[in-house]
C-alpha cells in the first residue's frame, strides 16, 4: 500500500487535531463557576457539533456520537483493513472476557445499544469487528457459527482452558495474550516498522502494569513468569530480573 493511497485521510486527521480537546480547554472546563458553564467549552472543540439539545449530565452521548463520527470516517477512508482490525479489535476480546466471565459465573449480560465502555457486567455494542450477538451466541452455545476462523478458534480454545474453577486474573490473561497475539500477527502482515513497535510497545506496557500489580498482589516469580506477554521489547529476562527489588 503506498503512501498517496493515505493522503486524504492523513490530511483529515491533522485537521481535525486541531480541534481536540487541549490543556487549555480542561482548565477552562475545570475553572468553570458551574457545570453548564464547562460543558459549554465544549462548544469550541470537536465535540461541538454533537452537543445540540444535551444537557450537561448527557455528556456520554456527546463523547459517543463523536465516537461514532470517527468510526465511519476511518471505515470510509483507511485502505487497508488490517489497520481497522489493529485499531478496534481489542474491543472485541474486552467483549469475549466480558461474555466468559458472565458465563463461568453464571451471571447473564444484556446487550444495550451504544455502551462503549466495558466492564464484567457490561459490553462493547458498537465499532466492533465482530458482530457482538454473534461472539456472544458462540460463546454460550455449542454447533456451527457463521464467525471467521481467526476468532472462532479462540472462543473454542477458550470453552477447552477456562473454567468455572478459573480465576478472574486468569480469564483476564487468557484474552489479553490472545489479543496481543493477534495485534501482532497483524503488525507483521501490514509490514511497518512504525507498526511493529507501537505493537511492541503496547506489549511492554501491558508487561510492566503486570508486574506491578504482581507485586502488589504479592505473587511469586513463577506465577509472573506464566502472566507475561511475549514478542515485546524488553525480554522477560529482564522483566523478571526487575522484580521486586528494582521495579
Amino acid at each position: 500500500m503506498t503512501a498517496s493511497a493515505y493522503a486524504y485521510i492523513t490530511g483529515k486527521i491533522r485537521v481535525l487535531e486541531k480541534s481536540i480537546l487541549n490543556s487549555t480547554d480542561i482548565e477552562r472546563m475545570v475553572d468553570a463557576p458551574d457545570v453548564k458553564t464547562s460543558f459549554k467549552v465544549l462548544n469550541d472543540t470537536d465535540y461541538g457539533d454533537n452537543l445540540q439539545g444535551l444537557e450537561p449530565h448527557q455528556y456520554r452521548q456527546a463523547l459517543r456520537s463523536d465516537y461514532n463520527q470517527l468510526h465511519k470516517l476511518l471505515v470510509r477512508n483507511v485502505p487497508d483493513q488490517k489497520l481497522l482490525q489493529l485499531i478496534y479489535l481489542e474491543r472485541d476480546y474486552l467483549n469475549l472476557k466480558a461474555f466468559f466471565k458472565a458465563k463461568l459465573s453464571g451471571q447473564e449480560i444484556s446487550l444495550d445499544e451504544g455502551v462503549n465502555q466495558t466492564s464484567n457486567d457490561q459490553v462493547i455494542t458498537s465499532q466492533t469487528i465482530y458482530p457482538v450477538e454473534q461472539l456472544k451466541k458462540f460463546v454460550n452455545e455449542d454447533g456451527a457459527n457463521d464467525l471467521p476462523v481467526e476468532i472462532s478458534e479462540v472462543i473454542t480454545r477458550a470453552k477447552t482452558e477456562l473454567s468455572s474453577e478459573t480465576p478472574p486474573t486468569k480469564i483476564d490473561n487468557f484474552f489479553t495474550k490472545a489479543y496481543f497475539a493477534k495485534i501482532t500477527e497483524l503488525a507483521s502482515k501490514i509490514k511497518s516498522d512504525y507498526i511493529k513497535n507501537f505493537v511492541q510497545l503496547r506489549i511492554d506496557t501491558a508487561n510492566l502494569l503486570i508486574l506491578t500489580r504482581a507485586a502488589r498482589l504479592k505473587l511469586e516469580l513463577s506465577d509472573i513468569e506464566e502472566l507475561l506477554i511475549p514478542e515485546g521489547k524488553i525480554s522477560r529476562k529482564n522483566l523478571l530480573r526487575a522484580f521486586p527489588e528494582n521495579l
